[in-house]
């Protein structure tokens, strides 16, 4: 029992013995299990929203997202919105959910999120912008004639941008060269035949987005023209002017003036007129034939035939002795005023209420002979207009032609002479501009450039405005515009409250006229001390209830060549109870003292 307890002692000993070196790492037969490893974290997921779009209004929308998980699986996917107008998605929970873009500008933001086994979530945003695409307007549909010159004018509107580009392109109809095409004004020329053309014009904004109009353009067949009045025959005063319109109808319209002695060209256009003047006139007779065209035909006039009168007079300005001051100045006053009242018709008193325009004389049959001789009538845009028809607003252009008899040594004989307007009264007859164009009228040739306005003055009365322009070479008489200088007469009138009635008419006359007499040109014409006339209409009634008129207006004229630009007289207007006519009377100087 000793000894066994002493072995068991031994042996208890021995295996301490042996742990402790096996805890030491000494030597022994054996070794212990490893501790266990400590969990590995958890890495999170990728997520991945797709590149940014640009998609048009009202389109339908696909997201495209994705996630990644490198030491699991992804359990679950969540789109949600965070930025811009609201928008309903389809499958907010799935890679690709879609929804529909709103009808305006705007920019939506999305936010993809995703989650992993773990339960580990990372997000990504994707960014949709929305633009609505630009309108194009090809404009409305037209007809025209064939031949004619085509103006298509398109544009385009963006309203979250700009238009960057135009294209037209010929959808249907005969091919046509177009001109223009990349900008937003198309022209072309039409067919020579009746045809029907479509245009289509396609506009593009900064993003690149389009919209398509199309136009239809409906071609008809042009009539060839036809001459409605033959040439005129005017009277014009050698070293003066002379202008031939004739009357055509018709659409595009070329008018190719030849001589009628030679046959040459002497003017092509779209003018209806010929005007000659200075050294190209000469005494006798000068005749001018027009071939009037388009592309369905032609038509061939009769000649127009100016006569031309020898100046037989020689005039010595700068001789104080003799009456030549005198004659120059009441020819230049005649100038003047005739000039004055074919432009702007009636400057002051009743006359035929409510007309303020020289054009409504043209559909009057009181005024239709024009100063005398048999009237041939009227035309309006190339039709016959019969009397006290009421001319139309808008563009047109309207004619009067009429004999006037010429007595002569050898006997009388017809001179034709007439006027052609071209007016443009938008809105209200007599309220806007017109050209006039005056062939052989009262010695008249030539044109005027007239714009007429209308308004109140301080007193609240109803006022008119009547600006005109003598164009070069116009001539009346032994008179003639040779420069572009002093070329305007302005009329300024003042109307009675229900603007029947021109009460008041102030005059403003800045013009020079170059005269001439048999040896050639003798100086230049103007007013020399003021330019204005005061022309008063009182509607006082006197006897015979006539209703008086009154001036006291005056203004020197001088002629430039003179020593010093001497004054050759003085025009001094006078009372008058004429609605147009407003006589005057001239003062020249009086003859030096003998010494």
């Amino acid at each position: 029992m000793q000894g066994f307890h002493a072995k068991a002692v031994h042996r208890a000993a021995w295996v301490s013995a042996a742990l402790i070196l096996s805890a030491c790492g000494g030597g022994g037969g054996g070794s212990a299990p490893p501790a266990p490893a400590p969990p590995v974290a958890n890495l999170p997921p990728t997520a991945n929203a797709g590149t940014d779009q640009l998609v048009l209004a009202g389109a339908t929308v696909n997201l495209s997202g994705s996630g990644t998980d490198t030491d699991g699986t992804i359990a679950t996917l969540a789109w949600t919105q965070t930025g811009g107008t609201a928008v309903t998605l389809a499958a907010p929970n799935s890679a690709t959910p879609n929804f529909t873009a709103p009808p305006a500008a705007a920019a939506l933001v999305f936010e993809l999120s995703v989650t992993d086994n773990a339960g580990a979530t990372r997000t990504d945003t994707v960014t949709v912008n929305v633009n609505v695409p630009p309108v194009a307007n090809a404009g409305s549909d037209v007809t025209v004639n064939a031949g004619a010159s085509v103006t298509l004018q398109g544009n385009g509107a963006d309203a979250n941008g700009t238009i960057s580009s135009y294209a037209w392109t010929q959808t249907a109809g005969t091919a046509v060269a177009m001109t223009g095409a990349s900008t937003a004004t198309l022209t072309f020329t039409a067919p020579a035949t009746a045809a029907g053309l479509t245009f289509q014009l396609t506009v593009t904004d900064n993003q690149q987005a389009t919209h398509v109009d199309s136009i239809s353009v409906t071609v008809n067949s042009l009539a060839a023209p036809v001459l409605v009045r033959q040439p005129t025959n005017p009277h014009a005063v050698e070293q003066g002017s002379a202008l031939v319109f004739v009357v055509a109808s018709g659409e595009n319209l070329n008018y190719e003036w030849r001589s009628n002695s030679f046959g040459n060209i002497i003017k092509t256009g779209p003018e209806p007129f010929l005007l000659r003047a200075g050294d190209l006139l000469h005494p006798g007779e000068t005749c001018y034939y027009v071939v009037v065209s388009n592309s369905a035909g032609s038509v061939t006039s009769n000649p127009g035939c100016i006569t031309v009168e020898d100046l037989t007079e020689d005039l010595d300005p700068s001789d104080e002795e003799r009456g030549d001051r005198y004659a120059i100045a009441g020819g230049y006053g005649e100038a003047l005023f005739g000039i004055a009242q074919q432009a702007a018709g009636i400057l002051t008193g009743a006359g035929s209420p409510g007309i303020t325009t020289a054009i409504n004389r043209f559909s009057e049959s009181a005024h239709s002979c024009l100063g005398g001789g048999s009237y041939l009538g009227t035309t309006l845009d190339g039709q016959a207009l019969a009397n006290n028809a009421l001319l139309p607003v808008g563009q047109h252009v309207v004619s009067m032609s009429w004999n006037s008899c010429i007595e002569e040594v050898e006997g009388s004989r017809i001179v034709n002479g007439g006027i052609l307007v071209s007016y443009n009264f938008p809105n209200e007859f007599g309220v806007g501009s017109f050209t006039m164009h005056l062939s052989g009228f009262g010695w008249l040739n030539g044109t005027l450039e007239v714009t007429q306005s209308r308004g109140v003055n301080g007193s609240g009365r109803p006022v008119d405005d009547v600006d005109i322009t003598i164009t070069d070479n116009f001539s009346i008489g032994g008179f003639r515009k040779t420069s572009a200088i002093d070329n305007t007469i302005e009329v300024e009138r003042r109307l009675n409250a229900s603007a029947t009635i021109i009460e008041e008419a102030v005059v403003d006359f800045d013009l020079t006229l170059s005269v001439y007499d048999a040896s050639g040109f003798v100086g230049s014409v103007s007013q020399n001390t003021g330019g204005n006339m005061h022309l008063i209409f009182d509607p006082v009634p006197g006897d015979n209830n006539i209703p008086s008129h009154r001036s006291s207006s005056t203004f020197g004229a001088g002629i430039g060549n003179l020593p010093g630009g001497g004054s050759i007289g003085t025009i001094t207007l006078l009372p008058s109870h004429g609605s147009e006519g407003w006589g005057f009377n001239v003062e020249y100087p009086p003859d030096p003292d003998d010494p």
